[in-house]
């Protein structure tokens, strides 16, 4: 097989699992261009993110670019735990929202074995 054929079996294969990783961890997400691309919701941070190369671009003014979906589930936590990004909000939203990553950082590393904590 080709490399360019590896290349769209790989991108595919980003495209069908991605997702099911972000609803394994109760990420909220909504699907367009039939899932080549997702709009992401991390807390308060809305990210575009496409699965099948895994670029994620987050929204606003101080926008962060990144790949991967594991890198993005980190980014989910890093962003209920960053002073900078905490103290703009107030605390019983952050209080849940850091519940919230922690929970899914501990399904994260039983079904996958990789610790984000």
């Amino acid at each position: 097989m080709s490399l360019d054929g590896m290349g769209h079996l790989r991108r595919a294969s980003n495209r069908h699992n991605s997702p099911q990783i972000l609803t394994a961890h109760g990420v909220d997400f909504e699907t367009k261009n039939d899932g080549a691309h997702l709009i992401v919701t991390l807390g308060d941070l809305v990210v575009d993110f496409w699965p099948g190369t895994g670029k994620y671009i987050t929204r606003g003014a101080n926008s962060k670019t990144g790949r991967g979906v594991f890198n993005l589930l980190k980014l989910g936590i890093q962003s209920t735990t960053d002073k900078k990004i905490t103290g703009l909000f107030p605390a019983d939203i952050i209080s849940k929202s850091k519940v919230y990553n922690l929970v899914g950082a501990i399904q994260f590393k039983e079904l996958y074995g990789i610790d984000l904590i």
